[in-house]
């Protein structure tokens, strides 16, 4: 039962770590993502977007 306890002890700081590095860095990052495949997917033709480099477009073809 000791050896059990032992390896508990020795696990549970990486199981923390990588509970933190999850919900700080993985889960926003599918959140993120998950938004902009939406927004991308609610684009219509004639729609008008402002590109990450400053253009003002607007879409003529949606495939």
């Amino acid at each position: 039962m000791e050896n059990i306890g032992n390896t508990l002890t020795q696990l549970l700081p990486l199981i923390v770590l990588i509970a933190i590095f999850y919900l700080l860095i993985i889960r926003p990052q599918q959140t993120q993502a998950r938004k902009h495949k939406e927004m991308i997917a609610s684009l219509d033709k004639g729609d008008k977007v402002v590109t990450s480099g400053g253009f003002i477009v607007e879409i003529v073809k949606r495939e």
